[in-house]
């Protein structure tokens, strides 16, 4: 297999700024979300919401083609060492979008409507949400300081 080194290097680029985007609207949503009355934290997560959408699926798009890349597109990275961190980074990623949707359908809505403790609520899951972001940044560094993708023969040529 050639060294996809260019493309590899795109993606990866495009796949950090799409987490930039999302890891940086955390903190003014986190600010924001108050139960005052004030429903500019509604909006903001509205908006911000509408974008998601659509950075979440260059994250996904992104993140599958890197992996195919990576692995040549074998069965057998799911085996290896990589693949299974790559399993847990991805069901942490899932578990972010849950999220994501809860907040996008149930609470930006509820914060909209200047619902009493919505503020509070949506405060919550942005907090998990940033944790989960963190487990999956740890375990994208073993990840990638002490395993290999399987199909990856050109990355011992260096």
């Amino acid at each position: 297999m050639e060294e996809p080194r260019l493309l590899l290097g795109i993606l990866i680029t495009l796949h950090i700024l799409a987490l930039a985007f999302w890891i940086g609207a955390f903190g003014p949503l986190y600010r924001l979300a108050n139960d005052s009355a004030d429903s500019t934290a509604g909006l903001v997560a509205h908006d911000f919401g509408r974008l998601a959408i659509w950075v979440v699926g260059l994250l996904t798009v992104v993140g599958i083609a890197t992996l195919w890349l990576l692995t040549g597109g074998t069965s057998d990275a799911v085996f290896s060492p990589y693949g299974q961190f790559f399993a847990i980074k991805l069901i942490l990623f899932l578990a972010i979008v849950s999220l994501a949707a809860l907040n996008k359908l149930r609470l930006t809505p509820a914060l909209l409507r200047a619902e009493p403790g919505a503020g509070a609520r949506l405060r919550q899951s942005i907090g998990l949400e940033a944790a989960l972001v963190m487990a999956i940044l740890l375990t994208t560094a073993t990840l990638t300081t002490i395993s290999v993708p399987a199909g990856a023969a050109w990355t011992a040529r260096g």
